[in-house]
């Protein structure tokens, strides 16, 4: 029973010459190789849960490297055939290429849309309307949404959204996709 703080300094002394000795002979009964044995259990916990912690680690960042790397391969290969066209620049003016292109399309529109081939929507005209192309919400869809939707549109689909995208917003994105598509 452990004495307490208030006994006799005399007491205090007894309990070091005395009990000290006794209770650090028990303390020290395996000796150094049940302390190295004891060192070494503990080491090696600590070794195993951070070994299991690295591999987890390890698992988990060679899983995120191999999906970005297969998404890397996919978009170049996507860019190799030509299914994605490169979208830094969509908003800028499109080239003469994109231009002729358009105006093709604009010129098949106004065949096709009207009787006789008589005048229609050309791609400069703004009379043409979001709500008569064959996509649904077109004015709301961001240019790679309206590219994933372009590979099942006929022809005339076709040249109404060159058309449509040329008089109004000009992205280069779409414009491209659609020449593509109106090249096979």
């Amino acid at each position: 029973m452990a004495r307490n703080a208030s006994s006799s300094p005399l007491d205090r002394l007894a309990d070091l010459w005395f009990y000290a000795p006794i209770g650090a002979l028990y303390r020290l009964r395996g000796g150094p190789f049940a302390w190295a044995d004891e060192g070494r259990r503990r080491v090696d916990q600590q070794v195993q849960v951070a070994r299991t912690i690295g591999r987890f680690a390890a698992d988990r960042g060679r899983r995120e490297l191999t999906r970005r790397l297969d998404a890397m391969a996919e978009q170049r290969r996507l860019q190799a055939e030509g299914s994605i066209i490169d979208t830094t620049a969509q908003d800028a003016e499109p080239a003469s290429a994109e231009v002729a292109v358009v105006d093709l399309a604009a010129t098949d529109l106004r065949r096709t849309a009207t009787p006789g081939g008589s005048s229609g929507p050309t791609s400069g005209d703004e009379s043409l309307d979001a709500s008569d192309l064959p996509i649904a919400d077109y004015d709301s869809l961001a240019a790679s949404q309206v590219v994933a939707r372009l590979g099942a549109l006929d022809p005339d689909d076709l040249a109404a959204i060159a058309a449509y995208e040329a008089a109004h917003r000009g992205r280069r994105t779409v414009l491209g996709k659609v020449q593509q598509l109106q090249a096979r």
